[in-house]
């Protein structure tokens, strides 16, 4: 069974929560061993993982100076430097002494709905879509079967190609960080991955989604946009959250209500 691995930063804590109900969910719905890349100093977090015997690696990006002195984008150097992590994995990975040829990279703000199963070796990498259910031409990289040592050779290349972009990928027009990152960098390279592996609320409800990803709209937002949808008032993030719940209001009423089961688990534990 591949490991599953998911990255956090400890800058903005309500992916900290999101982390736990990912961790809570991978553990009671599927026998995947979960382990965490983690950039930041919670102690509280981190024993938390502990508790729950998730080995956590303490890892950073390496090329903080440059997304600080370089991006040229409109998200916050907070989201950059946590956004990138994920293209860290297959280093972490061996300065941590685990050999492992792939691995299962998801999200922190998703739940594991079933087991995970995965048979095939991907050239790079393999993801499922990201807007539309049925197109691949252009995927979510929430969720993704790493090569690790495919990666970890085109490591330096690949970290070239986000200098040379200024760490700013909004003109590929799905996601202005890593995931217009990969994109590019890998146009085409990719193999493609179930959608029930990276299932979408937007989508509708689907209960053979193996795993569900709140991507765009959090949990925390989606119960105030709901009641505040036919407004216009807000920012531009909340304007588009917004469009993306009206496309399927009952699927995030029903993703939400299981959201706050399992986060209710979690604080019950402190």
């Amino acid at each position: 069974m591949m490991k599953c691995v998911f990255t956090v930063t400890d800058r903005d804590p309500t992916y900290i929560e999101m982390a736990k109900v990912l961790v809570l969910t991978a553990q009671l719905n599927s026998n995947v061993d979960v382990c965490c890349l983690y950039d930041g100093q919670d102690i509280s977090f981190m024993s938390w993982l502990y508790n729950r015997k998730v080995p956590c690696i303490r890892w950073q990006v390496p090329f903080l100076e440059e997304i600080e002195m370089t991006y040229t984008g409109n998200k916050s150097f907070d989201y950059c430097a946590g956004a990138y992590l994920c293209i860290e994995t297959a280093n972490a990975f061996k300065a941590n002494s685990i050999d492992d040829e792939y691995a299962i990279y998801l999200d922190a703000d998703i739940m594991v709905m079933n087991n995970l199963e995965f048979d095939h070796k991907p050239r790079y990498f393999s993801a499922p879509p990201d807007w539309d259910v049925l197109d691949w031409t252009f995927v979510s990289t929430g969720v993704m079967v790493l090569n690790l040592q495919r990666l970890r050779e085109d490591y330096d290349k690949f970290v070239k190609h986000l200098i040379s972009h200024n760490f700013d990928f909004s003109f590929a027009g799905h996601g202005p960080c890593s995931q217009g990152a990969w994109n590019t960098f890998y146009s085409q390279k990719w193999d493609n991955l179930s959608p029930e592996y990276d299932w979408k609320p937007w989508w509708g409800f689907n209960p053979n989604a193996r795993l569900v990803h709140f991507s765009g709209p959090k949990p925390n937002e989606v119960l105030r946009l709901i009641n505040d949808l036919e407004s216009e008032k807000g920012d531009e993030r909340d304007n588009i959250n917004r469009f993306v719940i009206k496309q399927n209001v009952g699927s995030y009423q029903k993703y939400l209500q299981i959201w706050k089961q399992y986060h209710n688990i979690v604080s019950q534990e402190g």
